[in-house]
């Protein structure tokens, strides 16, 4: 026997792709010929970037790693730099091949593993290293489920759960072009030795099944102000960003998620209208993600018997979340960096290539950020000869918040924004850093929900017909609904006979069953 079955449809939010693909690094690399010889390696830096990402069954990456050399010349007084770029590709195959990939959402990152750089002969360079591309893509999927049950012989359990429904899922890139201008008194520019690119978002507005996305550029330039010394100077720069993105079915009830991530910064150096190379010509490609989550409720039915049949039941798990909050912060942080030989006579550049965290909920019920970041030191020793230092500088951070749900999962991501340093009175360095922390809060719930449901007519279910009401005994702890299904009764009718608020019985007490 089939029952009539009214069926729903919940989204559920898909991990189609979690996982790190490591691309090796192995160059022979000679230094052009405008370059001096190599006396001493500071630091050889592997910055790879992605240019393009399509996906399908699988997702296809291409990018570009810039790896950068730090050394000094002969007179061991001058920072020099050299270049060599190389393009990449993977394609990584997925879990699942998504069924609309235009809904498909990737987030990409990638972190240097190792390099290991050495100088062959004075002009010749061996470089072996390898970086990670982290990959998570996620689709959306419609779960069908049943919300009700319409038979007079039916009892069911029904769940009322709100859930976060995704209406939107949009990736778009975009080219933002600057002239950035040298700050006055500043050299001018003859190289540029290391560029820094980030990008945050600000504010988010709805407009008519389009997102408003407001945000700023940040760019930090490590350039040469004369390569005859090897003299170095440092910029930064902050550009406004606005861009469209199309989000079809979002309005102003929406939660939107929205990130920036920067996919390539190009500068050249250019020359101003005094004849100075004193203009640096900007090229950024950017990409624009946003996802809107619109918040409702859906009725399940998590459990059913029938007072006639045994029933067939057949159950899911279904996973459901609710986004509950999109919290941006800035995280103050601090450091100290010892500088050997003499303690540190200059700085010439302080930066972070490196950062991540973790949110969990804290002893108090509120959010603990726990992370770490990368710290590289381009400073002068009191020999004044040019060093480099990295450490590894740990953060922890406590946000005040009401309280957090039992069913916690967070997604957190960071970068540092800025850095400022002082030399203290040993020589050594007291840095002051700023993360910038990302963080979405969701409540998951994992429900057991019924799928399909048929009646066994070849097992009737026994019924005493004799008595309208009887007697029971029930121990503490003992579910209403697990005693109406054994009498073939209704469990709510259990509870209104004995004026019952809750199924679990709290006490040892008398019950009575109606079994009409």
């Amino acid at each position: 026997m089939e029952y009539r079955v009214m069926k729903g449809e919940i989204p559920v939010c898909e991990t189609i792709l979690d996982t790190s693909a490591e691309q090796p690094i192995d160059l022979d690399f000679s230094l052009p010929d405008y370059c001096p010889d190599i006396q001493k390696i500071l630091k050889c830096q592997i910055y790879p970037t992605i240019t393009e990402q399509t996906i399908s069954d699988r997702l296809d990456v291409e990018g570009e790693v810039l790896v950068k050399l730090l050394y000094l010349d002969s007179g061991k007084k001058a920072v020099r730099c050299c270049e060599y770029a190389s393009p990449f590709s993977t394609s990584i195959a997925l879990k699942k091949a998504p069924e609309n990939p235009s809904s498909v959402v990737t987030y990409l990152n990638t972190k240097v593993d190792y390099v290991n750089c050495r100088a062959v002969s004075p002009r010749k360079l061996d470089i072996h290293g390898a970086f990670s591309i982290q990959a998570r893509a996620v689709s959306t999927v419609m779960q069908s489920i049943v919300s009700s049950i319409e038979e007079e012989d039916i009892q069911q359990k029904v769940s009322k759960v709100t859930l976060s429904r995704v209406s939107s899922m949009t990736q778009q890139s975009f080219t933002v072009n600057e002239v950035l201008e040298l700050g006055q008194g500043k050299p001018e520019a003859e190289a540029i030795v290391r560029t820094d690119a980030s990008a945050l978002v600000e504010d988010v507005k709805v407009v008519a099944d389009k997102l408003i996305v407001k945000g700023e550029a940040l760019i930090k330039v490590l350039y040469m102000g004369s390569i005859e010394n090897g003299t170095l100077e440092t910029m930064e720069f902050s550009i406004p960003v606005s861009q469209i993105v199309d989000a079809p079915g979002t309005d102003e009830g929406c939660l939107c998620d929205a990130r920036l991530s920067v996919m390539g910064c190009s500068l050249q150096i250019r020359t101003d209208s005094d004849g100075a190379d004193t203009l640096l010509s900007c090229e950024m490609k950017l990409m624009a993600t946003a996802v809107s989550y619109r918040e409702e409720e859906a009725q399940i039915v998590t459990d059913a018997y029938s007072t006639k049949y045994e029933l067939n039941l057949e159950y899911q798990t279904a996973n459901l979340e609710q986004l509950l909050e999109v919290i941006s912060d800035n995280v103050p942080c601090k450091s100290t960096v010892e500088i050997k030989e003499g303690g540190a006579s200059g700085v010439i550049d302080v930066w972070s290539d490196f950062a991540s965290c973790t949110a969990v909920k804290g002893e108090n019920g509120q959010l603990s950020l726990k992370g770490k970041f990368n710290l590289c030191v381009l400073a002068v020793n009191g020999e004044g000869e040019p060093v480099y230092l990295e450490k590894m500088a740990d953060f922890e951070f406590t946000k005040e918040r009401a309280s957090l749900p039992e069913n916690l999962r967070c997604e957190t991501g960071c970068f540092v924004s800025s850095v400022t340093y002082r030399i203290n009175g040993s020589g050594g360095l007291e840095i002051r850093a700023e993360v910038r922390v990302r963080t979405l809060i969701y409540q998951s719930v994992a429900c057991k929900a019924v799928c399909g449901v048929s009646a066994d007519e070849s097992r009737p279910r026994q019924k005493d017909e004799a008595a309208s009401l009887i007697l029971y005994y029930a121990e503490k702890n003992e579910n209403v609904w697990d005693i109406a299904r054994n009498y073939c009764t209704g469990a709510q009718a259990i509870l209104a006979e004995n004026d019952l608020d809750e199924e679990i019985l709290s006490e040892r007490r008398m019950l009575f069953i109606p079994l009409s």
